[in-house]
């Protein structure tokens, strides 16, 4: 793949997951979710740990060094809602969490290509 593809394919996938996290986090330190998660059966505390997670993945995107950590961290996130989503009959909610996986997987992907692209560069 084309390193210059791979960088701006890169940056347009931490752009989205950026916003989209940062626009679903702030709302769970305002309490707008207690009501969900009360219903979904978990301690209000979830909802403050959930929204802490997502910032922390956000900064880590824009450290090549923790890019795949905040990946991991969203994969993590999003299988725990799709199931939660599954549990409570909002199969509907399900697809925006399988293309947020994809993202995230194909953030991983890229950083690996990109490591493997420097160590054959270092190699010649």
């Amino acid at each position: 793949m084309n390193p210059k593809v791979t960088n701006i394919l890169n940056w347009i996938i931490i752009v989205l997951l950026s916003l989209q996290f940062v626009l679903a986090a702030l709302p769970k330190f305002t309490g707008q979710w207690e009501d969900s998660f009360n219903a979904y059966g978990y301690p209000v505390f979830t909802m403050y740990l959930v929204g802490a997670l997502e910032l922390l993945a956000v900064i880590a995107f824009y450290s090549p060094r923790f890019r795949k950590a905040g990946a991991w961290i969203i994969i993590a996130l999003m299988t725990g809602a799709a199931v939660t989503h599954l549990l409570n009959d909002e199969n509907n909610r399900i697809l925006q969490n399988l293309i947020l996986v994809g993202l995230s997987v194909g953030l991983i992907y890229i950083q690996r290509f990109r490591q493997q692209r420097e160590v054959s560069d270092e190699s010649v």
